[in-house]
């Protein structure tokens, strides 16, 4: 039995190891992009988060190992698609002089072909989970490519499956992560914020574009919301903040605020809060609706 122990600990270590060169090669190839101390810091923390690995297996200390295994886990992932950009020239492809521009990103989406709807989709879903890319400048580029229809119902796609991720990342691997993606600082002010009202808070943020969308998610996986919740909030807000700013980059949704102007904004918040009466009256009814359907459907097969 011991002997078992021993292995079990062995191959768990060496499987350390072999992250840790994983994610030290993909800092090596990643490296032009920051300054040398950035690349000699990323280095000696790769080796310190192994080091506690290794010890923390081997005084069989589980929640520790797991923390540190975790920390491990995202660098080799987040690197992973740091160096996957970098191969393919995707995040300089769609910078000018080492800032995002619209232009730049519809030149190269255009420049892929066939492959550019793939690629746009892509973005929209890693701008909500792992790339900081304001999700209204990939709209922008995506109403000049396919017009202001076909790039609302492509953004609402991508931003609809990007936040079911970022969903379950919080969900499944809870507040360790987000603290450790955010920051406690962050996570603490957003949970003050919804703390005791979680759904309806989080319904309304997510109607605003001025919250950011990641961060949301994330955090919603950590509060009461339930997957079929969520889904339905999603697939409600999603597409609304995305037609508004497929609108906005069109120049289409040019509202004054005077005359007429006046009588639409009216009608617009009037809207907006109506709906967000409805989600919040009816969310639960609808989401237990869904959920009886579901169970429906699994006895029957």
């Amino acid at each position: 039995m011991k002997l078992e122990k021993k292995k079990n600990k062995a191959l768990i270590i060496a499987f350390c190891v072999l992250l840790t060169a994983l994610f030290i090669f993909e800092n090596a190839y990643v490296s032009h992009i920051w300054a040398n101390w950035v690349s000699i810091a990323l280095h000696a923390a790769a080796g310190a988060v192994l080091v506690l690995c290794v010890v923390f297996c081997l005084l069989e200390k589980e929640a520790l190992f797991k923390l540190s295994f975790m920390v491990l886990i995202i660098g080799v992932v987040v690197f992973g698609i740091f160096s996957i950009l970098n191969a393919t020239g995707i995040m300089q492809n769609m910078m000018r002089d080492g800032v995002l521009s619209v232009e730049a990103i519809k030149e190269y989406i255009l420049s892929l072909g066939n492959l550019g709807l793939v690629v746009f989709l892509l973005l929209q879903v890693a701008q909500v989970t792992l790339i900081p890319i304001p999700s209204n400048i990939v709209t922008m580029a995506g109403v000049g490519i396919f017009g202001v229809w076909p790039a609302f119902i492509f953004s609402s796609i991508g931003q609809i499956i990007g936040s079911i991720i970022a969903f379950a990342l919080g969900r499944f691997f809870g507040v360790k992560l987000v603290t450790w993606i955010v920051g406690e600082e962050t996570l603490h002010k957003y949970q003050d914020m919804i703390k005791g009202r979680d759904k309806l808070m989080l319904t309304v943020m997510f109607l605003f574009p001025v919250f950011p969308d990641d961060v949301l998610c994330l955090v919603a996986g950590l509060s009461s919301m339930t997957w079929p919740y969520f889904i339905i909030v999603m697939c409600i807000c999603r597409p609304i903040t995305c037609l508004g700013n497929a609108f906005l980059a069109d120049g289409a949704l040019n509202i004054p605020f005077e005359g007429w102007g006046i009588v639409a904004w009216i009608a617009i918040i009037f809207a907006i809060a109506g709906l967000m009466v409805a989600i919040l009256k009816y969310g639960d009814k609808f989401q237990d609706f869904i959920v009886s359907k579901f169970k429906k459907s699994k006895k029957e097969e």
